[in-house]
């Protein structure tokens, strides 16, 4: 019957475009997500290409990021593609009073950022907000084990901290929504340097 050849031309046809638009689709792959690390583990005293001191004062000693003064930041030089983002890094000091220094995210210059600092001294982490220079309190844990690892992740307004692992509740704050960039900073000098090392950031 003249119908069912025509059905199956019909047929053919679709698959065939259905194939076609389908490998169109897939010819290209997404882009990699955006992320950031340093280990620190080479010759200093310079933190390298990849970063841009705002306020001069981090240097590599001993395959560590180490900083004795205050109101120090560096960020990296690859912005990420989004506001929400997250930044990791492991933080120590000495006795007795060791600086307060932290990792941050975004740092939309040396007067506007999120950070979370440690201070060894006092066996302390604190989420701040530094807005217009002004360095805010917006949460303190209790911290004595140290070095240790901590993840500070923005979403919105949300602001999580993560320490050695475990989730700390999360905190709220509108103040700063651009994505900026992320990287290091500190909030007070010390009579010994507080130390960064195995510093990330993604998405």
């Amino acid at each position: 019957m003249p119908v069912t050849p025509y059905y199956r031309r019909r047929r053919r046809r679709w698959i065939t475009m259905r194939l076609t638009i389908a490998a169109a689709a897939g010819g290209s792959s997404p882009p990699p997500p955006w992320s950031a690390t340093d280990n620190f583990n080479r010759a200093g005293p310079s933190l390298g290409a990849d970063w841009t001191d705002l306020n001069a004062g981090f240097t590599i000693v001993g395959n560590e990021l180490s900083v004795t003064a205050a109101q120090r930041s560096s960020v990296w030089n690859d912005p990420p593609p989004s506001a929400d983002y997250w930044v990791q890094g492991t933080l120590d000091g000495g006795a007795p009073a060791s600086t307060i220094q932290g990792i941050a995210l975004r740092i939309a210059d040396a007067a506007n950022m999120y950070a979370i600092h440690a201070n060894v001294a006092a066996d302390r982490l604190y989420l701040r907000r530094k807005l217009t220079t002004t360095w805010a309190v917006l949460r303190t844990y209790i911290n004595t084990i140290w070095p240790r690892t901590v993840k500070l992740e923005v979403s919105g307004t949300t602001l999580k901290v993560t320490i050695g692992g475990t989730p700390q509740p999360d905190e709220s704050d509108s103040n700063i929504s651009a994505a900026g960039q992320a990287g290091v900073c500190t909030h007070s000098s010390g009579t010994t340097p507080g130390t960064i090392d195995d510093w990330s950031a993604g998405l």
